[in-house]
Formats: C-alpha cells, structure tokens, sequence
C-alpha cells in the first residue's frame, strides 16, 4: 500500500475484492493503518478504500483504528486527507462525531495549522446549515455552535495567525451564505 507502484495494485485489488476479502484486509492492516495514512502513497489506498465500504464491520474497524489518532492525522500533510475522507464519506453524525470530539479539543491550534486547518474548515463545511437535512439534527446544530462559539472565543488570536485567520474567513464565509448558521443560537 506505501510503495510507488504497489499502492495501485492495492487500489485495483481492493476494488475487485469481496466485502469479506476487505474485511480481511482490514484486519490485516489494523496495527499499521495510521502509518499508512500518513504515507504519500498509502493515503490515497485507503481514502480509495472508504469509497469502497459497505459493511458495518468494515466501518468499525475503520474508526477504531482511527479512534485516538485523529488530532496526529489532522496535523499530518496525507493524513489529513484521510480525515476529510472520512467527513466526506460517512454523512451519519454518530457514526463520525467521534472525529469532532478529538477535534474540538485542539480546535484552535488546528485552525492554527497548515494542514489541521483544512480539517477545520471541512467542519465548518459540513456544519452550516445549508449542508444539512430539513430537519437539523440536533447533534449537528450542537456541534455548530460549539465550534462558533470557541472560534468567537479566540477570534483576535486566530485572525492574527497566518492559518488561523483562513477559520475566521470560512466562518464569515459560511454565514454569508447561509445566515442560520450565525442564528444557531438562538
């Protein structure tokens, strides 16, 4: 999976595979998936892999090898990507708030980082309004304003640091476009 050209057999064999056959691979890959995930070539087979994903099995051992390693992930240039995969492709808030339970407790100094930043803003991304269903769940709408009101919070900081201020300007950004997202607490 982390060699220049195995790492392409990889993706085409992981396309071809069995539910059970991912499954196994999986397995097999648990004790070396963050490592994976960090590599140039590695992340682009298991963000391949996540397309891919149709057994809950599967999921589960996805966020447990994750569960933990997100905050390192976020920071991390391939790693990163993985995270924003993972926003990307599992819509379900229960399923993924585990990535915004490690995420809000390093929130700022993400915002503060080239690569957490991008983690950061696909949050915002995801959390606006207009991105969710009619009916706003009530978890997502939490989790909006959880990250709204610690962004307010250290505001002067972050528009000061030169990754930092790119969080503010997607907030702003969010709110132009859709103004509930400022109103989400009220």
């Amino acid at each position: 999976m982390v060699d220049n050209y195995g790492n392409y057999f990889c993706q085409k064999l992981l396309s071809t595979c069995s539910c059970d056959q991912r499954l196994f691979i999986l397995t097999i890959i648990q004790e070396h998936f963050i490592k994976i995930c960090c590599n140039k070539k590695g992340t682009h087979t298991i963000q391949s892999m996540f397309d891919l994903i149709t057994l809950n099995q599967e999921e589960e051992l996805i966020f447990k090898a994750l569960k933990g390693h997100i905050v390192y992930l976020a920071r991390d240039a391939q790693g990163a990507h993985v995270v924003q995969k993972v926003l990307n492709t599992f819509p379900e808030e229960t399923k993924r708030q585990f990535i915004f339970d490690e995420v809000y407790q390093c929130l700022i100094d993400l915002a503060k980082d080239s690569n957490g930043l991008c983690v950061i803003k696909r949050l915002i991304q995801l959390y606006s309004p207009a991105c969710q269903p009619q009916e706003p769940v009530a978890l997502r709408k939490k989790n909006a304003l959880a990250i709204l009101v610690k962004i307010q919070e250290s505001v002067i900081d972050l528009v000061q640091d030169p990754f930092g201020n790119y969080a503010v300007s997607e907030i702003i950004k969010v709110s132009f476009s859709d103004p509930q997202f400022i109103d989400l607490g009220h």
